[in-house]
C-alpha cells in the first residue's frame, strides 16, 4: 500500500457528500454528547444545540469542525436507516460504500472527521488516487461547491435553552 495516508480532507469531503445525498440543507442537526465532546478542531457546539444541515456542513467544510462532522454523521445516519440503534455506524458504512461507488480501491473510513490518534487511532486511510476521485465527485455537486466556496466565518446555532448564538471555529 504505497502512498497510503491519513488525511482529514477526503474524509470531510465524503462526510459532506453522503450527507448531501441523504439530507436536505434545511434539515435540523442536533448535537449529541459524542459530537459535543469529540475534541480537536471544534465550533464549540454543546450537547442539545441545533443548526441546519447547511450550517453544519459549513462548520465542517469551511471551519473544520469535528463536532459538526460527528453531529452530521448521526443526523444523516438516522435519515439513511431510521430503524437503526446506531445511526453513527450507519453513516460510516455509507461513507465506505460511497468511496467504493466512486472507485476508491484503497480507502477506509472509520469516523466522519479524520482524527486518527489517541482515542480515534485506527485503520482509516486513503491514497492520492482515491482522494482525487473523491474531490472530482464532490465538485460535481452544486451544493457542495457552494458551501466549499463560502467565506462565512460564523454559523448560527440555537442552544439547548433556545438562545440564538453565532459560532466560529476555535
Amino acid at each position: 500500500m504505497t502512498g497510503v495516508q491519513t488525511c482529514a480532507l477526503p474524509i470531510s469531503t465524503v462526510t459532506a457528500l453522503v450527507a448531501l445525498e441523504h439530507c436536505d440543507l434545511s434539515d435540523t442537526v442536533t448535537v449529541d454528547h459524542a459530537a459535543a465532546t469529540v475534541g480537536e478542531s471544534s465550533l464549540g457546539l454543546l450537547e442539545g444545540d441545533t443548526l441546519t444541515m447547511e450550517d453544519a456542513l459549513t462548520g465542517l467544510m469551511v471551519m473544520s469542525g469535528n463536532d459538526a462532522a460527528t453531529a452530521i454523521a448521526t443526523t444523516a445516519g438516522a435519515q439513511i436507516d431510521p430503524t437503526s440503534d446506531d445511526p453513527y455506524a450507519v453513516f460510516i458504512e455509507a461513507m465506505n460504500e460511497k468511496a467504493k461507488e466512486l472507485g476508491c480501491t484503497d480507502t477506509v473510513f472509520e469516523n466522519p472527521h479524520g482524527l486518527d490518534f489517541d482515542a480515534w487511532a485506527g485503520n482509516l486511510h486513503s491514497t492520492t488516487r482515491d482522494i482525487t476521485k473523491v474531490f472530482a465527485a464532490a465538485m460535481q455537486n452544486e451544493d457542495f461547491r457552494a458551501i466549499d466556496n463560502s467565506d462565512r466565518t460564523s454559523i448560527p446555532v440555537t442552544s439547548a435553552d433556545g438562545r440564538s448564538e453565532e459560532h466560529t471555529s476555535e
